[in-house]
This record gives structure tokens, C-alpha cells and sequence, in this order.
């Protein structure tokens, strides 16, 4: 928990570089979020809010994807990054 994350080592350049990749990913999900809308509501012929409602929960699942396997993922004993 909060324990590890404060006392691991490297933990300043870890936060900076995690902080970094979470917000490119918040920056490439509102973008992908925006276009998808655009684009899915004018070939479907649906209303951009009803289309966002399918389009929103399947980016949160890839966020959730890249953010456990790439900016988050779990150190293993003696594999830390510099």
C-alpha cells in the first residue's frame, strides 16, 4: 500500500515517471474517447451522447489494461527500474 510506495526506493523519479505516463495515457484516452464518439456517431448515424455511452466504458477498460501491465505494474524483488 501507501507504506511501500513512500519508503521503496527511487520512489521520487518512480512518482515523476508513473505521473508522466498516467497523464500521456489520460491525454491519448480523452483524445481516442472524442475521435471514437465522432467518428462511430456519424458511420452509425447515432447521437454522440448515446455513442459515447459504449465508447467511454470500453476506453475505461483499456486504461485499466495499460495502466496494471505498462505504468503501474508490480516490482518484483530486485527488478527495479532506474
Amino acid at each position: 500500500g501507501n507504506r511501500h510506495f513512500v519508503f521503496r526506493a527511487n520512489a521520487r523519479r518512480t512518482l515523476v515517471r508513473e505521473g508522466a505516463a498516467y497523464l500521456t495515457l489520460a491525454v491519448l484516452i480523452a483524445t481516442a474517447s472524442g475521435g471514437l464518439v465522432k467518428l462511430l456517431s456519424e458511420w452509425l448515424q447515432t447521437a454522440p451522447p448515446l455513442t459515447k455511452l459504449v465508447v467511454d466504458p470500453c476506453l475505461f477498460f483499456v486504461s485499466f489494461a495499460v495502466q496494471r501491465h505498462l505504468i503501474f505494474q508490480p516490482r518484483r524483488p530486485g527488478s527495479e527500474r532506474v
